[in-house]
């Protein structure tokens, strides 16, 4: 399984409505995104491809209430950390926000996540 397949195995045993990307508008909520925003690309004298890549993902929870989108990014930042498919790391804590074009509270956490290739 690619990093991406594990990943969203972990998310979506968390919460039942996980997309990468984007979420259609009419998505019930909460629900969870993810997107890859960078990472790491080790590199090695001999040309030889590492065995493992890096990528540092940007998990976004969707929700109605503020304190219903705190809750879940801390259950996902806990299963990250201690998820044995993969090694995760927060890159720091998480962000609050509101799309008020969307009317729906976020809270969202970078991850950098290393994994078999």
């Amino acid at each position: 399984m690619t990093l991406e397949q594990k990943l969203y195995a972990l998310l979506v045993a968390i919460c039942p409505r996980v997309f990468p990307g984007f979420a259609p508008t009419d998505t019930p909520r909460p629900c969870v995104t993810y997107q890859g925003i960078g990472g790491e690309v080790p590199q090695f004298m001999d040309r030889t491809i590492a065995a493992q890549r890096n990528s540092v993902k940007q998990i976004n929870v969707w929700a109605d209430d503020p304190d219903e989108a705190i809750a879940l990014i801390q259950q996902i930042e806990a299963a990250l950390i201690n998820a044995t498919e993969f090694q995760a790391s927060p890159e720091a804590a998480a962000v609050d926000d509101f799309d008020s074009d969307m009317e729906r509270y976020c809270s969202h956490q970078d991850f950098s996540i290393w994994a078999d290739r």
